[in-house]
């Protein structure tokens, strides 16, 4: 893959994570006025308990899918992508349908809370079967999905904006999420032909695949266990079912801003399989390293800032009963480094590297710490002890990592980095807090909070002449000057 592509893939995951940054601008406000905490802490609920059916019945196939179709484009040969995708669906479709399956029993037979939305939320577990973004981001082709995603979310927008008006919406605002589900996986089906035919594979070849997907299912089913459960164990743990909400906003801004640094290591992964396949496993290396730097340069400013902006923020985003979102968000920030940086040495190393087994025990570790720690947190203090969890958990997690990785993997300049950016971020985090303080909660707060602290963090890195600063700054300029050059080619023309 030419490095232009790189870039490329990088600009339209990073335009639909700004998308998802901005979504919640109107739909948060919004929905904490109108469903209210208590509404939002039910669906919040029993979307994490059904988000566990879902990630059972994909059994690791994002990740594993996304490598094994890096693998066989490599050969552009259409015949071996088609028959690698059609064993790795079918695969995938019997598992979902199992679980699927299981949930609706499950539900059906027993006395569950909310029983009305948890069948609601079936749903979501259903169009699992059909999502596809693996496939695409194994072909490199990240346009289609992020122009799709984008889509989906300005629907979500527009959906909540127009059919959402007060605490009564809750099953409405349930169905029309469960229904954008199913619509968002098949979407992705209307230009598959051009990539692969769909051949029915034998009970055997589709079979082949369980190994592989599994041995990639229990590092996600571990990771899930340690950033979601707790969500799950608020709701049954915690005796406030507003807590559930509180905590989930803290989650979902948290996850955001993290989306902006882990988007490198989904366009990186097929880059660096297909370098290894061709046998240069020091370039690959040697990019992983960069990706790294770059992780560092970006997650330790988003972290220091958003914990520093979530106080005058929150309260007047979220009004005054959410405050506690804003504390829980400074328990949470850490997570946005660690998570940035296991983001790169798992997913951009140990995985591509075929050392799997490493990648699980730093993973399953992570999750018995998760599970302990949670519950002697929770009951007593319900988010906060989540996030401090979540918080030791992702450390952990890194520091068990860097221990595989440290003898093979060139952490060449990499602690300086860290410091550097760790000085550099935490003078913008001061003048932020100052400013706050200063004007108080506000949206013309936060404006001001954010310019400043991009240009101090900038101008930091610019005078003390960083190299991946600047890196990333040549990239970003020759991106924007070969668009302008092309469109001035096409006017002339």
């Amino acid at each position: 893959m030419k490095r232009n592509k790189v870039s490329v893939n990088y600009i339209y995951n990073m335009l639909y994570q700004v998308l998802t940054f901005l979504t919640p601008i109107i739909t948060a406000p919004l929905l904490a006025r109108t469903l209210g905490s208590t509404n939002l802490g039910i669906y919040d609920y029993t979307y994490t308990i059904v988000n566990w059916f879902t990630i059972v019945g994909m059994l690791g196939i994002s990740t594993y899918g996304n490598r094994e179709i890096a693998k066989a484009s490599a050969t552009n040969d259409k015949n071996v992508v088609s028959k690698k995708f059609s064993e790795i669906f079918t695969l995938q479709m019997v598992s979902v349908l199992i679980s699927f399956t299981i949930f609706i029993l499950l539900i059906l037979l027993t006395n569950f809370r909310y029983k009305t939305v948890f069948i609601i939320q079936g749903l979501l577990i259903f169009s699992s079967a059909f999502e596809i973004s693996w496939f695409y981001a194994g072909m490199q082709d990240f346009k289609k999905v992020s122009i799709r995603n984008m889509i989906l979310k300005l629907i979500t927008v527009i959906g909540i904006v127009l059919l959402i008006h007060s605490d009564k919406d809750l099953i409405l605002y349930t169905s029309f999420l469960a229904v954008l589900s199913v619509i968002n996986s098949l979407i992705l089906f209307y230009k598959i032909g051009d990539y692969v035919n769909y051949k029915k594979p034998t009970i055997k070849e589709f079979a082949s695949h369980i190994k592989g997907s599994i041995a990639l299912f229990i590092p996600q089913i571990a990771t899930t266990i340690y950033s979601v459960f707790g969500r799950t164990l608020i709701g049954m743990l915690y005796t406030d079912i507003n807590e559930v909400a509180f905590y989930n906003y803290a989650y979902r801004f948290t996850t955001m801003i993290l989306y902006i640094v882990t988007t490198i290591g989904t366009v990186m992964l097929p880059r660096v399989v297909q370098i290894r396949n061709e046998g240069n496993d020091e370039e690959a290396k040697c990019i992983t390293n960069k990706t790294l730097k770059v992780a560092l340069l970006l997650s330790i400013p988003l972290a220091i800032g958003f914990s520093t902006v979530a106080p005058f923020f929150i309260p007047w985003f979220l009004t005054e009963n959410f405050s506690r979102v804003s504390t829980i968000i400074c328990f949470l920030a850490p997570t946005i480094v660690f998570i940035s940086i296991t983001n790169v040495l798992g997913t951009q190393y140990l995985i591509p590297f075929e050392k799997t087994s490493k990648y699980t025990i730093s993973v399953v570790s992570g999750c018995f710490i998760s599970l302990l720690l949670n519950f002697i947190l929770i009951r007593p203090f319900g988010g906060i002890g989540a996030a401090i969890t979540t918080a030791i958990t992702e450390f952990a997690v890194f520091v068990i990592q860097y221990c595989f990785v440290r003898k093979s993997f060139n952490f060449e300049g990499t602690l300086k980095k860290f410091f550097k950016y760790l000085l550099a971020a935490s003078i913008m985090g001061v003048v932020i807090v100052l400013i706050g303080v200063a004007l108080g909660v506000g949206f013309i707060t936060n404006v001001i909070q954010v310019l400043v602290g991009i240009i101090i963090y900038a101008l930091f890195l610019y005078f003390t002449k960083d190299d991946i600063y600047q890196f990333l700054f040549d990239k970003f300029k020759d991106l924007i000057l070969s668009k302008i050059k092309r469109k001035s080619k096409k006017t002339i023309e």
